[in-house]
């Protein structure tokens, strides 16, 4: 039993984590699916119908006349925020016997931070990589002769890629992808090919994204994903894989996200990450709990476009 007046919002762990958080490398779930935050873990947002309002609705008013009726349409779609938490415990007597250049404290929020991190970042990349977030036009599985690494390949990976950018210029009115996500296998296996060695042989080595890519390609920031995880059941052999799998995804994310702003998908976000402790005198340790709110939403399936299977 926890009694309920001993836990408590550790402020020291929680500014910690969220230090933390900040600092993860290989993931891009927050660059990707920016946080917007919000004062109710549930709510309705609006949806504008691209179809109505790419249309030219607009024209010449005759005098004394009424102008042209232009309209457009709403829909909506509600997020709910969850909790998403870890927890673990710090047995008295391991503190006691702790080494001094061991803090179990920082240790054990350390792993539930990376988590929360790595659970995210599943949830974001499982979204992204799935053919039914985007519109009909918005995607693209490559399989066989028309895979990148594939010895038959007659394409240009140069113009697949900027094939999905004009789709999504086409399907949205005018927005440009503005981010590139290039998963780290399927980057190596592009700082191999001719096409992109000719695009990076006038950029320093020590610029390039990961190792691999420039900074920006075809007018679009380059992110390389680069985590994994164990897909084994717990207490068999491991099998790892990358989190983002062999796809390619462009998308459009603003500069700073609000209810209203273009975004492929947004993070609403009702309380921020932390750590919160208590004591159980039963098994004589200290708890520790690390959580967030959160729900992740396409809030414009044709600002994204996944070419997915783009190598075997």
């Amino acid at each position: 039993m926890t009694f309920k007046q001993n836990i408590h919002v550790d402020t020291a762990l929680t500014n910690y984590s969220q230090k933390s958080f900040l600092q993860n490398e290989g993931y891009v779930a927050d660059m990707v699916a920016p946080r917007l935050k919000v004062s109710k873990a549930s709510n309705e947002y609006f949806i504008y119908d691209a179809e109505t309002a790419l249309k030219i609705q607009a024209g010449v008013r005759a005098r004394a006349g009424r102008a042209p009726e232009s309209t457009y349409t709403l829909s909506t779609d509600s997020y709910l925020a969850r909790i998403i938490a870890a927890e673990d415990k710090i047995a008295r007597e391991d503190q006691r016997d702790a080494d001094a250049a061991v803090n179990l404290r920082i240790d054990t929020t350390d792993y539930l931070m990376d988590q929360i991190r790595r659970f995210r970042e599943d949830e974001v990349a499982t979204l992204m990589t799935d053919t039914t977030s985007y519109a009909a036009t918005n995607s693209v599985t490559l399989s066989g002769v028309t895979q990148w690494d594939n010895g038959s390949f007659a394409g240009s990976i140069k113009q697949d890629i900027r094939d999905g950018m004009e789709v999504i210029r086409q399907t949205s009115g005018g927005v440009k992808p503005n981010m590139i996500v290039i998963p780290s296998e399927v980057a190596s296996f592009l700082a191999g090919n001719d096409e992109i060695l000719d695009l990076v042989k006038y950029t320093h080595e020590s610029l390039l994204v990961d190792g691999f890519l420039p900074p920006m390609l075809f007018g679009m920031k380059v992110v390389v994903p680069g985590s994994t995880k164990n897909t084994a059941n717990i207490l068999q052999t491991a099998s790892y894989a990358d989190i983002w799998g062999k796809n390619v995804i462009m998308l459009h994310v603003p500069p700073a996200v609000g209810l209203k702003t273009a975004c492929f998908v947004k993070t609403f976000e009702a309380k921020t990450i932390q750590v919160m402790t208590w004591f159980d005198p039963f098994t004589n340790a200290d708890w520790l709990r690390a959580e967030e709110e959160t729900d992740i939403k396409v809030t414009g399936n044709t600002l994204g476009y996944l070419i997915k299977d783009c190598i075997s």
